[in-house]
C-alpha cells in the first residue's frame, strides 16, 4: 500500500467533523472486560465522538448492580440491571435511550416499562456474542 495514500487518509479523516445531527442523552450500561479496546468501550467513544451525553456504567467497577439469578456469563442471559440500585441516576440524567451493551444484560419487564415511561428508548445490544 503506498504510505503518501495512506498518510493523506489519514489526514483527511483527522480534520474531518463527524457529529450526530441531533445529540441525546444516552445511559450505557455494559462492562470493559478487555479496558480501552474492548467493543463496549469502543461503543461508549463512538457516541461521545458523534456528540451524544453518555453516563456509562461500567459493571466492571460496578457489579453489584446487576442480578444473575442463573449465574451466566459470555453473552448468555438474561443478566438483569437492578433499575432500583441505578434509579436515582436515571431520574437526574434523564436519559432519553438506555442501551445495555452486551454480555446478556436486560431489564426486568416492570423495569423496562418504568423506563419507557420516563421517556427513554431502551435498547439491548448484542456485539461479539454470536460467537458463543
Amino acid at each position: 500500500m503506498d504510505r503518501v495514500w495512506l498518510e493523506s487518509q489519514r489526514q483527511k479523516l483527522a480534520s474531518e467533523i463527524i457529529d450526530a445531527p441531533k445529540h441525546f442523552r444516552i445511559l450505557a450500561i455494559g462492562r470493559k472486560v478487555n479496558g480501552q479496546t474492548d467493543i463496549v468501550a469502543c461503543m461508549e467513544r463512538g457516541l461521545r465522538n458523534l456528540g451524544h451525553h453518555v453516563l456509562f456504567i461500567d459493571l466492571k467497577q460496578h457489579p453489584r448492580i446487576t442480578d444473575n439469578p442463573g449465574k451466566l456469563q459470555g453473552g448468555y442471559g438474561p443478566i438483569y440491571v437492578r433499575l432500583d440500585d441505578i434509579r436515582r441516576a436515571v431520574t437526574r440524567f434523564r436519559p432519553q435511550i438506555v442501551m445495555c451493551l452486551a454480555g446478556g444484560l436486560a431489564f426486568r419487564d416492570e423495569d423496562a416499562e418504568w423506563l419507557k415511561r420516563q421517556g427513554a428508548v431502551v435498547i439491548g445490544l448484542t456485539l461479539s456474542d454470536p460467537d458463543v
